[in-house]
């Protein structure tokens, strides 16, 4: 018998486009929760790397002293595995960033100031959860009709199979700036930590020469 604990049941009676989407929507809700989990584990690696790094130039530095061109090597070593690193958690911050999930502007952050945070107007919106007119279980299911009336900003949400494909859609836009993100983060990550290699090399062998 199928399981249905992983939210792919239903495809009994349901279009094969529809099952799809359904299963396709919760796998790509898995995949957004595994880019944060990536994301926040390298932003963890970055905070060792950094340690490492300004432990090892403080060690290493003084014994460079009568090498001047190795000493400016090092220094220039150092310098790119700063600027990686700092290129780095740019990208890896901008893809833990909240990003809207419905309505216009879907994949758009909720900040639209991201360096001002002091200037954003009310962010999350809430004043589209007020619910100081629901007095009886009618007003409360008008106030969630109109709610996901603007859920696409395209079409409208009449019925479970629109409301799936909507959220595949929506989920695939957000996953898709989260993997484009992450992506060069790490990239970036895999720089700095290379540059930090080459940094540790020449401290160890240019205080030999």
């Amino acid at each position: 018998m199928a399981d249905d604990t992983d939210g792919s049941t239903g495809a009994r009676g349901e279009s094969t486009t529809l099952a799809v989407a359904r299963i396709e929507g919760n796998e790509t809700s898995r995949s957004i929760a595994n880019l944060d989990n990536i994301g926040d584990t390298a932003i963890v690696g970055i905070t060792f790397l950094l340690a490492a790094l300004g432990t090892w130039v403080t060690f290493a530095y003084p014994r460079l002293a009568s090498t001047p061109v190795i000493r400016s090597v090092f220094v220039l070593l150092a310098l790119a595995s700063v600027s990686a690193t700092l290129a780095s958690m740019y990208y890896l911050v901008d893809s833990l960033a909240p990003r809207r999930f419905y309505g216009d502007g879907v994949g758009d952050r909720f900040l639209d100031h991201k360096w001002f945070p002091w200037l954003n107007d009310d962010p999350t919106d809430l004043d589209r959860f007020s619910r100081t007119e629901i007095d009886s279980p009618a007003d409360l299911e008008r106030a969630v009709e109109e709610w996901i009336e603007g859920y696409d900003e395209d079409t409208r949400i009449d019925s479970e199979e629109a409301f799936q494909y909507s959220r595949l859609l929506n989920y695939k836009l957000v996953a898709r700036h989260k993997a484009r993100n992450t992506a060069y983060g790490m990239a970036f990550l895999r720089l700095a930590v290379v540059c930090l290699g080459l940094v540790i090399t020449v401290g160890m062998l240019g205080g030999v020469f």
